[in-house]
This record gives C-alpha cells, structure tokens and sequence, in this order.
C-alpha cells in the first residue's frame, strides 16, 4: 500500500529514548511474522495481516524536513514490526542504508529477533546506525517467542557484527516473571552473554519489564490465552505492569548483574 497518513511520531515513553530530545519512530511494515506472547501487537491490531507501504521517498521528505526544523534525530524503524524478517520480500534495508549514510543527523535503530546478520556484510558500518538485538533467557525464547532464533543464533548473529564494527545495542525487555527461580534463571542468561559476545564494544543495553497499556491488555485477554495476559498486573495512569515492588526488584536484579560485567552509564532503563 501506500501511506497517506502521517509518516513519522513522537516516540512513546513506554519506549527507550538514550535519552534523546528528539526521538521518533515510523511504521512502515504493520504486523509481523514472529508470534510473541507478550507482543503489545496482538492488543494494537485488528487485523494479523502483513502490511507494506512501499513509498518511502515520502518518508524520506519528510524526515529530511524535520531534520532541517529540529536539527539531530533519533529515530526507530522497526517497533510496529522486525524489519529484517522481510528482507527477501522488499529490499527495505538498502534503501534506509543509503538514507542514513546521506543523512548523518539522523540516527537510526533497527530492533530486531533475528539472526539476519548477513544483509549487513554488504555495507560498511555506519556511525548512525544501530542495530538492538532482543535477547530473552532461552525459556522464554522457547515458551513465549515462538517461531524466533534460538538465544546462541542471536548471540552469534551479535557477534558477528560487533567484530566488524557495527554498532549494537542489546534490550534486555521485556524482563518477564517466570516463576519463583527467574534470579536464577535471569543470572545464567546473563552469563551466557557475556560468554558469547564482548561486551566491551557493545553500544548499550536497555533494560524493561512487561508493560502494556490496559486496552491492550484486556483484547489479549479475550483472544489469547498466554499466562503472560492473565499475571495480576497493577494498571497506573492507563499502562499495566507487575507490582512496584516487584517491579523493581526485578529490575535492580538484573542491573546489578550487568553492572559487574558493564559499564553500567550505558545501560537505560524504562
């Protein structure tokens, strides 16, 4: 299709910012392959249907616009959808390649679960653009990401870019309860990333529990019937969550694991 709508939007504050004044976000695949169970799409979403809007130019205009109104930008393409799932059926990463290197005000950021790494070769890296790994402990990968790379292809695609200087961040989010041993569990994952990659050249790692806005929640409710939708959240100023106290505790828990191994100034919590 194409869009005749608006191209570009404030980032949400549920999202991680890098505490950036001007940070974005665009659309441009709706839906996406993968069927996590805590994806707040599954409660944004009519339609599970796979959407293209092929006329970036258009986007392209109107960043270039804001660039010139605000000055640097920092913006993330791929939070309605993981881009790179879709790389053999429209060639959207060459296009947004060639924006960034011809923009370097911008700053742009690919989210994704992938293990496509391999597009990347093609190019150099670029200073404005990043690419951010969701990683999650492999029991959750297993139970509540289906159809996703395993945490090791994850962890390899990550640090196969990381030794050819890309940039990389790593979210850790959503953190998840998952049961009375998730210390443990959430120990040994971080364990096995610092194994696995040099955490020295990652860019940063974003830290977030489940948080979903309330009218989502109630349409996972009356659709899907994952534990995650039923877990008894605490809902403030319209957004469900895990209780304050758990909340935190979780959140300090694996802060002060990553602190031991990470410089913790690059590590941003929401």
């Amino acid at each position: 299709a194409v869009n005749k709508g608006d191209f570009i939007y404030e980032g949400s504050t549920l999202c991680h910012n890098f505490e950036q004044q001007n940070f974005y976000y665009t659309n441009f695949i709706i839906n996406c392959l993968f069927d996590c169970d805590y994806c707040y799409l599954k409660g944004m979403n009519f339609s599970s249907h796979i959407l293209f809007f092929v006329n970036l130019s258009d986007y392209f205009h109107e960043l270039r616009k804001s660039i010139i109104e605000k000055g640097k930008l920092y913006l993330s393409i791929s939070y309605d959808s993981d881009i790179l799932l879709f790389e053999g059926i429209y060639p959207f990463l060459k296009e947004w390649m060639a924006f960034a290197k011809a923009n370097p005000l911008i700053t742009i950021e690919i989210r994704t679960k992938t293990a496509n790494y391999k597009k990347f070769l093609n190019y150099s890296p670029l200073e404005n653009l990043i690419i951010t790994w969701s990683i999650s402990p492999q029991e959750v990968i297993s139970k509540y990401e289906k159809n996703t790379p395993s945490l090791e292809k994850r962890l390899m695609a990550v640090s196969q870019l990381l030794q050819k200087g890309w940039k990389v961040n790593l979210a850790l989010d959503p953190i998840l309860y998952i049961g009375e041993d998730w210390r443990e569990k959430y120990k040994e994952f971080i364990n096995s990333i610092s194994e696995n990659i040099n955490l020295k050249k990652v860019n940063a790692i974003t830290l977030g529990v489940f948080r979903i806005p309330v009218d989502y929640l109630k349409r996972f409710k009356k659709f899907f019937k994952s534990p995650i939708a039923f877990f008894p959240y605490d809902t403030v100023n319209g957004v469900s969550s895990y209780p304050e106290e758990l909340k935190s505790e979780m959140i300090e828990f694996v802060f002060s694991e990553l602190e031991k191994i990470y410089d913790k100034t690059n590590i941003y919590v929401v």
